[in-house]
């Protein structure tokens, strides 16, 4: 642990794991935005990218992070190894790096790229679902009705079978619908999908809107990362352990869907609950 390279690489990581953890914990957020999501990634990616030019002031951290650190790097004390020539090799010397560069080069930046290599990946995929839904989060801004026409007929092409060929016509008349209620405050601004959604079943207008409401669902429960299935095998390693080993399959699911969403849990009142069971489960005679 002395050595520079592992304390540059300390330094370096742990910059990175507590923006990743940052961001791996609002992207497993149950409300989370699409929108909101590509926002994040696209940040992170940038914010990875521009620590390509901050080795020098990792290696200055990591040569602070402790007196008994060393201050050079491991390939400046080894030996020059001396590659015995064959006749057809070129006449030209070997190039040697320092071992700073070397490390530089071959580590850090290695590492750097692959990370962002990642989360390009991760990125374009988000944001080519946004691009089909997008347009309502921006309902109310200044996009044109031959805008919204052309997006929506997109995003209708896609889902065909779940969105009817009017929905392009009938997303029109609910852009004037919200706009008639003076919904929107600001030019600039739109009420998001959420927002809609709920102006939509609070109005009950689903019924004279149906396409509109089932795609304002699709989009609102797209599910932005995979946390809910890992979620749903780190709760099963939890609740089925060692001393629950005879456990049935239904008492096992109840058990994880309540520990699922504990949160629901907790916020009912179980005295209603507990008379109930008490009346359907009392056996005292009445004479």
């Amino acid at each position: 642990m002395d050595k520079l390279e592992n304390a540059v690489l300390c330094n370096m990581w742990n910059d990175i794991l507590q923006r990743f953890n940052r961001v791996s914990v609002a992207l497993q957020a149950v409300d989370l935005d699409l929108c909101n999501a590509v926002c994040l990634v696209r940040s992170l990616k940038q914010y990875i990218s521009g620590l390509r030019d901050q080795f020098d002031r990792f290696e200055m951290a990591g040569s602070n992070m402790s007196p008994t650190v060393s201050d050079v790097y491991k390939a400046d004390k080894q030996r020059m190894k001396i590659r015995k020539r064959q006749a057809d090799d070129s006449s030209e010397p070997d190039s040697h790096l320092p071992g700073r560069q070397r490390f530089s080069v071959s580590v850090f930046n290695v590492v750097i790229d692959r990370l962002v290599a990642e989360l390009d990946r991760r990125y374009q995929s988000y944001n080519s679902t946004l691009q089909s839904f997008g347009f309502l989060n921006n309902l109310l801004t200044t996009m044109c009705s031959e805008e919204l026409r052309l997006s929506a007929s997109r995003l209708q092409k896609k889902y065909d079978v779940d969105l009817e060929a009017d929905f392009v016509e009938e997303i029109i008349q609910f852009r004037e619908f919200v706009v008639g209620l003076g919904v929107q405050q600001d030019v600039n601004t739109s009420p998001s999908a959420g927002d809609l959604l709920k102006l939509l079943r609070k109005r009950n207008m689903h019924t004279v809107f149906p396409n509109t409401d089932i795609a304002l669902r699709l989009f609102l429960t797209l599910p932005v990362t995979n946390a809910s299935g890992e979620r749903s095998f780190s709760k099963l390693s939890l609740i089925k352990n060692r001393l629950r080993s005879t456990m049935q399959q239904d008492r096992l699911s109840h058990l994880t869907i309540m520990s699922i969403e504990y949160d629901i849990l907790r916020a009912l009142d179980f005295n209603v609950t507990i008379k109930e069971f008490a009346v359907r489960k009392a056996r005292r005679k009445h004479f």
